[in-house]
């Protein structure tokens, strides 16, 4: 089967506006009645430093503030959780107190006013590095990957795409039976301790492939639908495409991560290229769709639960402790990266860069056997626990950084981060075709998790779901070469001779 694309394109989207700074001005004003109504023991006074530090990195770091007309746009996701990072979770610890579930220790409160200070730092230099990035149209080069991107892929690539992922559901799950018998007891399917055997490996692999179907048929319909002025069938599809991923990528152990992803992607796109969506309806989506996803891992861990302990019971619903501790953990709060830190007496031992070449080689398969002993986030459950064997705990990339290269590693970790996403920021200027700026949001806005969470998943993400970007960009340059290499055309014409 040729592999071909078609030539339809959409226009770029339209320049980058950035938002006032007005807001930051009530950030301290807000953080000093937090500081003053909770109990005198659990103050954290450097919140109010990196109050004032928000504020000013939003006055006079004009390129660090929010994008007005890209509200999902890369940048301004990293930004939402460092903000979160810095004050939200503080404010959250100081107000509800952290009761110690999980740690073999419990960090002083100085310990934690550290870490928010180096949280602080991590934000600071981020900002700074926005403010430093190239910026001006994107020239693509020799090698340059942005031309493929523009282009709109044919329908092959859908067919290609649907097939492999059903290869990798059939591979998965083996009958129909056992792919619906899994959404109602996923962990009885699913045994997340099992060895993984190479069916499972490629099945892994493979069942990305069925979303990005959906997504490739969404984009050629929107593509389409720009140049015949159809307003609606890039909704709908939209919404067909948004069910179908959905079931597809619950199929990864009820991951939330694995479905909110795309969809944010999709939704981006749609938002900053199609038409917009007003901030008022993306607020009350994102609402009602936090507790959905808060009853999504309620789920997940009661399935999870019956299988080690058939007669304890689990609420399943939502209570406030519940979502304390979820945005104390997944925001990697300080009460837990403090722990860490001591562990390391705060920089007098230093890994000197290994957790971060283990973090980085740990979940590539057999090659990342070697180096998950030592990786990021075994070094810093060990921390947490007191105990090795348990790995649930995901570090944050600043406690990596620091714990590698001190302060000076978080600076340049942070600034290398912004001049990544400044630069998929914009290539998502320059790209033309739908589908080629839902790869950028998508791998870009994995890449904003880093404010938060650990380089490993990234390189996992990078690794078992990028198989059909990568399939595209060698398909499409492995053309381009044939095309180069084919000898031109051989006209004859009547009474020509040769001689």
């Amino acid at each position: 089967m040729r592999l071909t694309m078609s030539s339809v394109m959409i226009s770029p989207a339209p320049p980058v506006e950035l938002a006032g700074p007005g807001w930051a001005v009530a950030v301290p004003l807000l953080v000093l009645p937090a500081l003053l109504l909770c109990p005198p023991d659990q103050r954290l006074l450097s919140v109010l430093a990196a109050a004032f530090v928000c504020l000013l990195a939003q006055c006079f770091l004009p390129r660090a503030r929010f994008r007005a007309n890209h509200y999902f746009s890369p940048v301004n996701v990293a930004l939402v959780l460092l903000h979160i990072k810095i004050l939200v979770v503080p404010i959250v610890l100081m107000t509800c107190g952290y009761e110690n579930k999980i740690m073999a220790l419990t960090a002083s409160t100085r310990s934690i006013e550290g870490a928010i200070l180096i949280d602080t730092i991590a934000y600071l230099a981020f900002c700074l590095g926005l403010q430093f990035a190239p910026s001006g149209p994107v020239k693509p080069g020799r090698f340059s990957l942005l031309p493929a991107l523009s282009q709109t892929p044919s329908s092959a690539y859908i067919v290609a795409f649907a097939a492999l992922g059903l290869v990798g559901l059939f591979l998965t799950f083996g009958s129909i039976g056992r792919f619906i018998q899994y959404f109602s007891d996923p962990a009885s399917i699913v045994d997340p301790q099992a060895g993984a055997s190479w069916g499972e490996f490629f099945g892994t692999v493979l069942r990305p492939f069925f979303a990005f179907s959906l997504v490739t048929w969404w984009s050629r319909v929107t593509d389409r639908s720009q140049e015949t002025g159809d307003t609606w069938r890039p909704v709908v599809t939209g919404l067909a495409a948004v069910v179908g991923i959905t079931i597809a990528n619950l199929t990864f152990g009820f991951n939330r991560g694995a479905v909110v992803f795309p969809l944010v992607s999709l939704i981006a796109v749609y938002s900053a290229r199609i038409r917009r969506i007003p901030p008022v309806l993306t607020l009350a989506a994102v609402v009602c769709f936090v507790p959905v996803l808060l009853a999504v891992g309620s789920f997940r861990g009661k399935s999870q639960l019956a299988q080690v302990a058939p007669n304890a019971s689990r609420d399943i619903e939502v209570s406030t402790s519940e979502l304390t501790e979820s945005i104390l953990v997944y925001c990697g709060g300080p009460q837990l990266t403090a722990v860490f830190y001591e562990s390391l007496d705060w920089g007098d031992r230093l890994w000197g860069g290994t957790t971060l070449v283990s973090s980085v080689m740990s979940p590539i398969p057999i090659l990342g056997k070697g180096f998950r002993d030592t990786s990021g986030p075994v070094v810093y459950n060990h921390a947490i626990y007191g105990v090795s064997g348990i790995d649930d705990q995901i570090p944050a990339y600043v406690a990596e950084l620091f714990g590698n290269f001190h302060v000076a590693g978080v600076v340049a970790g942070f600034v290398a981060l912004s001049l990544l996403l400044a630069m998929f920021e914009s290539w998502l200027q320059a790209v033309k075709s739908t589908f080629g700026a839902f790869i950028i949001q998508y791998i870009a806005v994995w890449g904003a998790l880093l404010s938060v969470w650990s380089v490993s998943v990234y390189v996992q993400i990078l690794f078992y779901f990028l198989g059909p970007v990568y399939l595209y960009l060698a398909a499409t340059q492995a053309g381009k070469l044939f095309r180069r290499s084919s000898p031109p055309a051989i006209s004859f014409q009547t009474g020509a001779g040769i001689r």
